[in-house]
């Protein structure tokens, strides 16, 4: 059996969806299958036209990709909307017919763009209309497409399956809720020390991560511990553009590394004193679990998270979104309180542990399997 992965992202290793899709394909290599990754960086055409263009013309490469295979797929997954014009067309293509067609959310887009809008509005900053109209009324429609005339649909968490559902994208016998795994390498022993010196923050630079008020709420933790520093991970932003949104006298205590190996961010783990995650949307927050892992006390919202993972007071302190004032609140609370934090960071470990390994991909690959072997009649 022979099956693609289509991510409309980079093949970047230091990215979720691609570290994801890596693991999900090995799991289902090793179910038998023969697996390849198309992304929208494998067509240097659409690479010089740069991201926003892919709604558009990554559908339009993955047809014509998936039309030239001397030996055709038997599956094709496609990340998000990657996939809707080749759903659409199955019925004018003899080739498209026998493939068992899945959609997979690293995150749902509809909720995503209302989140997004909200915090732009809060920010003083509107969308343009290109972005409102293409991520609003356009991105609504090819995805419902793709999900209708999907066999299986996999998201991350139950907010997504009950949107899904809701707006009659697809029935729920066809929806699988499957989140990430944790790998073994994350779960370190951790030293807690007297009092909290190091913040750590790893995600991408952007305003959905709650970068704004991460700002805010060190600029004030700052004047109050002046032994405090804060380290940004996984930006991919470089550390210029990280460090211009902090005022200049505290930017010498912000150290970024906008990428970096899996070694290199367990280090990372290892030497911080408390892991602050304030994202305002996510689908899942791999790095939060990963912090767990690491048996760091962890602050952050409960956005994306598997139900029953964090459980505020035991493992972690949960904090609203958008609120750079709890930030600070949590910090105090654990900066000098190093009983506090082995507690959390003991517990989140534990609770990290459901997480272990290639769960996520074991589960999505023996959740494609059966549907190939057992595939549902589709109406779409």
């Amino acid at each position: 059996m022979r099956a693609l992965f289509a991510i409309h992202t980079p093949k970047d290793p230091r990215t979720a969806v691609y570290l994801s899709t890596r693991e999900r394909a090995a799991y289902l290599e090793s179910l038998g299958y023969r697996c390849s990754i198309l992304s929208y960086d494998d067509f240097p055409l659409l690479v010089r036209l740069g991201p926003r263009f892919n709604p558009f013309l990554f559908p339009l490469a993955l047809i014509w990709h998936v039309l030239r295979q001397q030996d055709p797929y038997d599956v094709v997954i496609a990340h998000s909307y990657a996939g809707w014009l080749t759903y659409a067309l199955r019925g004018f293509f003899s080739r498209l017919q026998p493939q068992l067609r899945v959609t997979s959310f690293h995150g749902l887009e509809p909720l995503y763009h209302c989140a997004f809008q909200e915090e732009s509005r809060r920010a003083g900053k509107p969308l343009s209309l290109r972005y409102r109209l293409v991520q609003g009324p356009f991105m609504r429609r090819i995805l419902r497409l793709a999900c209708r005339r999907s066999d299986l649909i996999v998201c991350l968490s139950p907010p997504e399956e009950t949107y899904l559902c809701q707006h009659s994208w697809a029935d729920a016998g066809r929806v699988r809720v499957i989140g990430h795994g944790v790998q073994e390498q994350f779960f370190i022993g951790h030293e807690y020390r007297p009092v909290a010196h190091r913040l750590l923050f790893v995600s991408q630079w952007l305003h959905m991560k709650g970068t704004r008020y991460l700002v805010q709420a060190f600029s004030r933790l700052a004047g109050e511990f002046p032994q405090l520093t804060l380290c940004c991970a996984g930006t991919l932003l470089p550390e210029a553009d990280v460090l211009a949104d902090f005022p200049r006298d505290l930017r010498h205590r912000v150290a970024v590394h906008p990428r970096l190996e899996a070694a290199e961010l367990i280090n990372l783990y290892r030497q911080a004193d408390i892991f602050v995650f304030p994202s305002i949307w996510e689908g899942f927050g791999r790095v939060r679990a990963e912090a767990m892992a690491a048996a760091l006390p962890v602050i952050t919202t409960s956005t994306g998270a598997p139900p029953g993972l964090l459980k505020a007071g035991q493992n972690s302190i949960l904090i609203r979104e958008q609120s750079a004032e709890e930030i600070v609140e949590a910090v105090r609370l654990l900066c000098q309180n190093p009983r506090l934090r082995a507690e959390l960071g003991t517990n989140a470990q534990n609770s990290a542990l459901a997480l272990r390994g290639w769960q996520g991909a074991r589960e999505f690959a023996r959740a494609v399997d059966r549907f190939v072997k057992q595939p549902v009649v589709n109406a779409g």
